[in-house]
């Protein structure tokens, strides 16, 4: 049996794209089929036959849309009609999918299928998914129809454990449990592949709180006093401890032999303070404004993080705590900067560049409570390492679309990935911005018809090797802008400069001198450097005009 690529393949007319096909896609992927269909869009010009016949070759089943867009394209009545001689082991692989046709004007259109069952768009995406499952791959909807049993089931348990538990809720999981909150402490107890998760939804009901004890041993104490200290999460093994006297519906009252994992222990009811955060003195790099939150505490130590969403930088403060249970400002304090570039401002990740490259040089860091007006945290900090924590090529994109911004009065946001195309504007950008290089080019030849005036005074200076010939081209498909990070960077027109000297200076002299006007002559010339990138109003190309090249070898 020969091994396929994809379940289905889906060749269909370009204006049912939207509407109808990709729909379809996506509903035969969610019921697991493996669909190609993006090189199937049919346009004017398209070979019909020659689309299906690639199709099979990757493909178990092959379905064609028809709609009136699908014969719009006036097919060739052979390569219709040879649609549905197709087989495969005996069985049809191509599968008709009527959308917006009635039966008359199908058998108006394509008389061969008029009479043969079809399935129809008018039934609803899923309803046209489903049947042509069960003709590709069938046991992917038994599947279907047991995961249905299995959540029926489940809905059917939990409804009758509310009944018997009033102020419980409860749900058929599978994993690790995580219960949110329990005496202020998220947990994780972890002893089955499945389990019933318990909530209480009215406490007002419930006559016992839920809870119990539990019970540490060896190197289980050790854990719970590191996490009664720091408010670090923990994680215990069997044997390091056990659950007593539980009193939670279906729970047994005595647990052991399990895995306890406990979260990082929260403040209760701190709302978030706001903080300027400023690096440097004299003229300081500020993040105006930074929320300042409690992730955990502990009887000796604390954890507090300052974020914002629209910038890239977050910092970790690992205090230890005072008697007050506030920050101890006169021992050591623990910070750790970490970013996030994708989807943020450029001007936001320039500022986190020279925040970054002020603290790797010792500047000051300062955080300023802005609803007290005053600063609670400052130091000369330095971050650790001598390794610039930004690739080369970041730091470049960063700044390069930064003077972009400025130069076109535009705002850019940093993408996940730079394209292939991202990269082409930006290199394009800045050969013209920065006059960086554009590319090497190959010795070639001058042509030259000799010419009077202040013309060949210009062609006899260049031969001698007195002046350099300057040449320019436009290009030809430039549509008046760069496309950017999602953005059109409009610009004026350029072109490409390149500058020549003759190869050998002189050495056609004699010949040029002595031949009468309207000689051609072709000379060969060596580039004085690479190309450049100039906009159009440049002066440089309001030089006398010499002759044009041959061949422009890059």
């Amino acid at each position: 049996m020969t091994d396929f690529d994809f379940d289905i393949f889906i060749s269909h007319a370009s204006g049912d794209k939207t509407a109808f096909v990709t729909p379809l896609a996506n509903a035969l992927r969610n019921h697991g089929l493996q669909v190609w269909f993006d090189k199937f869009t049919l346009k004017v010009g398209d070979s019909l036959h020659r689309s299906i016949e690639k199709g099979l070759a990757r493909s178990r089943f092959g379905v064609v849309v028809f709609s009136p867009k699908f014969f719009a394209k006036n097919w060739p009545q052979a390569e219709l009609d040879g649609l549905f001689a197709r087989e495969m082991d005996g069985h049809k692989v191509i599968l008709p999918v009527w959308h917006k046709m009635s039966a008359a004007r199908m058998k108006e259109a394509l008389p061969i299928l008029a009479d043969k069952f079809a399935l129809r768009s008018a039934d609803g995406v899923e309803a046209v998914a489903r049947s042509l499952v069960e003709v590709i791959r069938p046991e992917l909807l038994e599947l279907d129809n047991k995961k249905a049993s299995a959540f029926d089931a489940g809905d059917a348990f939990a409804a009758e454990a509310r009944r018997k538990h009033p102020g419980y809720d409860f749900s058929i999981q599978s994993g690790p449990l995580a219960v949110s909150d329990v005496a202020g402490v998220p947990f994780t107890l972890t002893n089955a592949k499945r389990r019933i998760e318990i909530s209480v939804s009215d406490p007002t009901i419930i006559h016992t709180p839920p809870g119990g004890r539990v019970q540490f041993f060896g190197e289980g104490v050790k854990k719970a006093i590191e996490f009664q200290r720091t408010g670090k999460a923990q994680k215990w093994e069997p044997g390091e401890f056990r659950l007593l006297d539980w009193n939670v519906p279906l729970m047994p009252p005595h647990v052991e032999g399990s895995t306890l994992e406990v979260g990082r222990r929260n403040l209760p009811n701190v709302p978030p303070r706001y903080m300027r955060v400023e690096v440097g003195s004299r003229r300081p790099i500020v993040f105006p404004i930074m929320e300042m939150r409690s992730i955990r505490l502990g009887t000796h130590e604390a954890e507090a993080v300052l974020s914002d969403k629209e910038l890239p930088l977050t910092v970790s403060l690992v205090f230890p705590v005072g008697s007050d249970s506030q920050l101890d400002t006169s021992r050591e304090v623990d910070i750790t900067l970490s970013w996030e570039t994708a989807g943020k401002r450029i001007s936001e990740c320039k500022k986190l560049i020279e925040a970054i490259d002020a603290l790797r040089r010792g500047r000051v860091l300062r955080f300023i409570d802005i609803r007290l007006d005053r600063s609670i945290f400052e130091s000369n900090a330095r971050v650790a390492g001598r390794t610039d924590p930004f690739a080369a090529a970041f730091r470049r994109t960063v700044f390069l679309a930064s003077q972009i911004e400025k130069e076109f009065s535009v705002q850019l946001r940093m993408p996940e990935v730079i394209s292939e195309e991202d990269g082409e504007s930006l290199f394009h950008l800045d050969c013209l911005l920065n006059g960086r290089a554009h590319k090497k080019v190959k010795d070639t030849r001058l042509r030259l018809v000799k010419a009077d005036g202040e013309i060949g005074v210009g062609q006899e200076a260049f031969i001698k090797g007195d002046w350099s010939a300057t040449f320019t081209d436009a290009p030809s498909n430039y549509p008046g802008y760069f496309p950017l990070f999602g953005q059109r960077i409009v610009t004026g027109n350029w072109v490409r400069v390149l500058e020549f000297t003759p190869a050998r200076p002189s050495a056609n002299l004699k010949e040029f001198v002595e031949a009468p006007m309207g000689s051609e002559f072709s000379i060969e010339v060596t580039a004085k450097g690479p190309a450049s990138l100039r906009w159009r109003e440049d002066s440089v190309l309001k030089n006398i005009e010499v002759g044009s090249l041959t061949q422009s070898q890059q």
